[in-house]
């Protein structure tokens, strides 16, 4: 290959060389000399002279992504409330690269402008990484393999409501599924959560296991739903329902089985005072409990 060296002159020609008196070439002379027969008759340099050193094409700057971190707000009263920072990467796992910037945490700089961490993991590792993620058919799967820790339900809508939006600015992800390093769904009533059950990522159903129900499209057996108001969820349950002022000022309307085998399960109904807003099954007395262990959530 000829490498910016223009050809002066004409090559030599073998007889006149076999008749004239051996001169000493110059190495820039030999050079020179090798590249005009390289272009010019490839297949009959001369064996005699060494190679010329190639030199590599200069390496091309590793394309830069640019992605967003959604942080939760300090102040907000919302817990679902998130703003976003860009960020920028080489790497072409975006969304993974996205979501270790959030559990890394806003920079000093934007800390000062209200944006705060998520629950950080703590412990070891069961996966050598903090969590693992993929994505199939319009849901991204994301699983910590670290303790997550969140302190009530308003700590855990913050947490998962910044992993949704992160993981959703990818055309690619329209829901999100989120479990913990046993496999179990965390706590979610951030937009967009599910916890679909596929693969090696199923979360199983256990007796400790606690539903949240926050679709008005999901119905108990006997029809009470999200939405309904508190007469009608009397009028399903009748004698079968206790009714207990809440302390977020609304009530909890609680549905007692009767049979022996169903005495240990419960089947909440949390209102503002006149509807349903959520529905929580389970044991207890992990029913009870203000954290949760799976939410079926919906758009």
């Amino acid at each position: 290959m000829l490498l910016g060296l223009s050809a002066c002159g004409q090559p030599v020609n073998q007889n006149d060389r076999s008749t004239q008196e051996p001169q000493p070439e110059s190495e820039s002379e030999l050079s020179q000399t090798d590249s005009q027969e390289a272009e010019l008759s490839p297949a009959e340099s001369s064996p005699r002279r060494s190679q010329t050193t190639q030199v590599p094409d200069a390496a091309e700057p590793p394309v830069q992504n640019r992605v967003k971190v959604f942080f939760p707000v300090t102040e907000s009263s919302d817990p679902t409330t998130v703003k976003s920072v860009w960020r920028n990467t080489s790497s072409p796992g975006v969304a993974k690269f996205a979501l270790t910037q959030l559990l890394a945490g806003p920079t000093s700089s934007e800390k000062q402008q209200g944006l705060t961490s998520i629950t950080p993991l703590t412990g070891s590792s069961n996966c050598g990484q903090d969590f693992t993620i993929s994505i199939d058919e319009g849901t991204a799967f994301v699983q910590f393999c670290r303790k997550m820790n969140h302190y009530g339900i308003a700590d855990s809508v913050r947490m998962t409501s910044a992993i949704v939006e992160t993981l959703q600015q990818f055309s690619t992800v329209a829901e999100v599924s989120i479990l913990d390093q046993n496999g179990n769904c965390l706590v979610a009533d951030g937009k967009g959560t599910t916890c679909l059950e596929k693969g090696l990522n199923r979360a199983k159903l256990t007796p400790q296991s606690k539903i949240e129900i926050n679709d008005p499209r999901v119905q108990t057996i006997s029809g009470a739903k999200v939405g309904d108001t508190e007469k009608r969820v009397q009028s399903i349950y009748k004698q079968q329902l206790q009714v207990t002022t809440s302390v977020d000022h609304g009530n909890l309307l609680t549905f007692v089985p009767q049979s022996q085998r169903d005495k240990n399960l419960r089947l909440h109904f949390r209102t503002d005072g006149t509807h349903v807003y959520r529905i929580v099954i389970g044991k207890l007395p992990e029913v009870d409990y203000e954290e949760g262990c799976l939410s079926f959530l919906r758009e």
